[in-house]
């Protein structure tokens, strides 16, 4: 599937609160073939992992485009399939490729 990221917030207790949605289906830039998974780096920017355009997305904490990285692939920087993506305290992002079983 593709489709939209979303993004909502909630405080211990109480229900979660929808604050807006971004994105679309297609392979320009905030737009999915098929999201797999997200993560969020100390500024709170979000990185999501896109299996089908074999790269990572990443957005501002409101939702805006940032940059795009990866292609089809098995060389550094390219991904067979995007899968996974965490970012460390010093900023770095690493993405797992389920396919090519790397980091």
């Amino acid at each position: 599937w593709g489709g939209h990221a979303s993004a909502a917030t909630t405080a211990v207790g109480t229900a979660p609160e929808y604050l807006f949605q971004w994105g679309s289906n297609g392979s320009g830039n905030s737009q999915f073939g098929n999201m797999k998974n997200l993560g969020l780096d100390a500024s709170g920017n979000v990185y999501v992992t896109d299996q089908v355009n074999d790269r990572v997305q990443k957005f501002s904490p409101s939702g805006t485009f940032i940059t795009k990285w990866g292609s089809n692939g098995s060389g550094n920087g390219q991904f067979n399939t995007a899968h996974g993506v965490a970012a460390d305290s010093s900023g770095n992002i690493f993405v797992v490729d389920r396919s090519l079983a790397r980091v």
